[in-house]
């Protein structure tokens, strides 16, 4: 899922909490 995390459009702070600023 890195690759969905690097591109953040998705405000989830389940598994992009750590990509989201």
């Amino acid at each position: 899922m890195e690759a969905m995390a690097a591109s953040t459009s998705l405000p989830d702070p389940g598994d992009f909490d750590r990509n989201v600023p």
